[in-house]
């Protein structure tokens, strides 16, 4: 597990909300703030199947520290992915899953 001190960026919960009953999704928007020399920020819009242990990104925005949009990408169906153990997304998918189920 890495060492707090070391950790070069921040993860935020912004919002969620459970957009697709019949399928168990959740959607989430995610705020990173990544450490470093080029100092920006991330916003991602996640997929959460909590019942698979399952999640997906459906759009990704980056922007400078004055708020100005680098890049902006969305997919319409993206693949699922398996939550890796120890990583963000296990963090992310823990703390939505656990507050909605």
């Amino acid at each position: 597990m890495a060492n707090d001190r070391k950790q070069r960026g921040r993860a935020f919960l912004l919002q969620y909300s459970k957009d697709d009953m019949r399928q168990n999704n959740l959607k989430v928007w995610v705020k990173t703030e990544k450490a470093g020399n080029d100092q920006t920020r991330e916003m991602n819009r996640y997929e959460i199947n909590c019942h698979a242990d399952k999640l997906r990104i459906t759009t990704s925005v980056e922007y400078d520290l004055k708020g100005r949009v680098e890049r902006n990408r969305s997919w319409k169906n993206p693949d699922w992915d398996e939550v890796i153990p120890d990583s963000v997304g296990e963090r992310i998918v823990e703390t939505v899953c656990r507050k909605t189920l």
